[in-house]
């Protein structure tokens, strides 16, 4: 999402591909099949041991105590996670009528105001729709603004313009690129807004109504405060989209857990049921071994599932922290 320092802003191939590996781990992949992807790799890790005579699953080890206290007592701690956030999410969505109504109040007069610097009606209920509205009209703004400003204008106040126009496409872009296979959610469309172009913006507009004052015709001020409104809308937008992303992602994550937290509860039981008490196993050492792999792997999976979920949520909440023109180096995403 971010260009790495160079003349021309290109990266070589395997620094791209690197980044984008992790731009999908972290942010956009999605987060049963990381988790999955955690949990086959300890499965594969734990049988490798055991190939290699590093670790002991046969009947001699001391796999069918830490199936029945270790993981049992693990696996029930998670689950009380589950709860956890589930409390949490219950705190969010209950309150008072008044507090629903200021909620409401606010959506509308923030719809009102993006209505008005785009010089359109917004009625879109889809944040993903919204979002391109709101782009478009940026766009439109930047176009009017180029045709406002007189043939002598400054490089800088061209330039900016086109960036702007520029950055306003991209996102529009991206979104178009992903409305045809239906895989846009939330945290699709918060991912367009990453990095600190708009914060830019914030603090550039002013700066050069400003300065170039004299210049600018009273249209082109009048186009100027409509962009810088715009702008606005996406900084407050975008920390909205996080709000609604990281609540879905925490109630997805809930429900993965119990669901998956059962399921790999049994798991546990019946591995622990294969050992017998006089030190022996049902089934032989030969089978034993990628059976258990497989069984940790998947008794891992809830544990997974939350790595999974919260590194993602770390990740949001790192490169959104600022809400204003004020961004730290760390909140341009780099992968």
């Amino acid at each position: 999402m971010s260009e790495a320092p160079g003349g021309d802003g290109s990266e070589p191939d395997g620094v791209n591909s690197s980044s984008r590996i992790w731009e999908w781990v972290l942010l956009e992949g999605n987060r049963f099949v990381v988790a999955g992807g955690m949990a086959g790799a300890i499965a594969v890790f734990i049988y490798a041991l055991a190939v290699a005579d590093v670790v002991a699953l046969g009947p001699q080890s001391n796999v069918r105590t830490l199936l029945s206290s270790g993981l049992a007592s693990g696996l029930l701690t998670l689950v009380t996670v589950a709860l956890s956030i589930n409390q949490l999410l219950l705190s969010r969505v209950f309150g008072p009528p008044e507090e629903f109504v200021t909620r409401l109040s606010g959506t509308q007069d923030f719809r009102e105001r993006v209505s008005r610097a785009a010089d359109a009606s917004l009625y879109e209920n889809d944040p993903e729709e919204f979002l391109d509205r709101i782009a478009e009209a940026i766009q439109d703004r930047a176009e009017n603004l180029t045709d406002e400003l007189p043939d002598d204008a400054p490089d800088e106040l061209v330039d900016f313009v086109d960036e702007v126009a520029g950055y306003a496409e991209n996102v529009s872009a991206t979104i178009e690129s992903d409305a045809p296979t239906g895989r846009s959610n939330t945290m699709d469309v918060l991912s367009t807004l990453l990095g600190p172009e708009y914060a830019r913006a914030l603090t550039t507009i002013p700066r050069l109504q400003d300065e170039y004052e004299d210049q600018l015709s009273a249209d082109a001020r009048v186009e100027f405060e409509a962009l810088l409104e715009l702008v606005k809308s996406v900084a407050v937008f975008r920390q909205f989209l996080k709000t609604l992303a990281v609540q879905q992602d925490l109630a997805r994550l809930s429900r993965l857990v119990a669901y998956t937290g059962v399921v790999a509860l049994a798991i546990v039981f019946a591995m622990a049921l294969t050992y017998t008490a006089s030190s022996g196993a049902l089934v032989s050492e030969d089978v034993l071994q990628p059976l258990v792999s497989l069984g940790l792997g998947v008794a891992a999976m809830p544990l997974t599932l939350l790595v999974s979920y919260v590194i993602r949520v770390a990740t949001i909440s790192r490169y959104t922290v600022s809400v204003g023109s004020f961004i730290p180096p760390e909140e341009r995403f780099q992968g």
